[in-house]
């Protein structure tokens, strides 16, 4: 429920031809893209192979207030004319094309320290982004190209630079890209570990999943 009131609420700031959903619940919002339409919707693709035709300014979603109870709109600010940054060595500048909306941001907009510092304000909202390479930097860029699709930790904005070492390079033959923020991404690795490893669920013990509906308890049951 989390992820579509903030899906709806962003969708009354975005211009119309763009859109954003969640999908790291699973929850279908109706996108699609050349990849897949299943569980996240894409950003407008803007621009072009190499940065040719790139707008001049970024849009930003930035979290501006903490809420006290239900996250909406009004705890945003989008901002519409960030400048287009300019990848330097070894980073490469992205296009979103997914983002994710999880419940762990509402954890880190409490104001409260839990397993790491609370969401700062007047910042992007962070969130696991799937996205093209559009412009390369100098130097070592791991071996990416114009093109490539990668997973990141962007946020909610339409184009970011990014660390290339730090990117991670997908092949939608494999899979729909969006599945690296949800079936294949961290909640199947939280739910993976948790139970194997952290949880080392042994033959004839009993495991009950308390969020067997959620994106970490589905795949834990699964």
């Amino acid at each position: 429920r989390f992820g579509v009131r903030i899906a709806l609420a962003l969708c009354l700031l975005l211009p119309c031809k763009a859109a954003v959903a969640t999908c790291a619940s699973g929850v279908d919002a109706g996108g699609g893209d050349d990849f897949d339409g299943a569980c996240t919707a894409p950003m407008a693709a803007e621009g072009g192979a190499g940065g040719a035709g790139l707008p001049a300014t970024v849009r930003q979603w930035i979290y501006d207030k903490r809420p006290e109870g239900e996250v909406s709109g009004d705890h945003y600010v989008l901002k519409e004319d960030a400048p287009m940054p300019t990848p330097g060595e070894g980073e490469v500048l992205l296009q979103m094309l997914f983002w994710s909306v999880d419940p762990y941001h509402r954890i880190q907009q409490s104001g409260k320290d839990t397993w790491e510092e609370p969401h700062p304000l007047g910042t992007v909202q962070g969130s696991g982004t799937v996205g093209r390479v559009v412009a390369l930097g100098g130097g070592d860029v791991a071996g990416l190209a114009v093109g490539d699709i990668v997973s990141s930790y962007s946020g909610w904005q339409t184009h970011a630079v990014a660390k290339a070492a730090a990117v991670r390079k997908l092949d939608p033959s494999v899979a729909p890209v969006s599945t690296s923020l949800g079936a294949l991404g961290m909640p199947a690795r939280t739910a993976y570990f948790g139970l194997l490893e952290v949880g080392a669920a042994k033959e004839g013990e009993t495991v009950l999943v308390s969020g067997a509906a959620g994106a970490v308890g589905s795949m834990v049951v699964q």
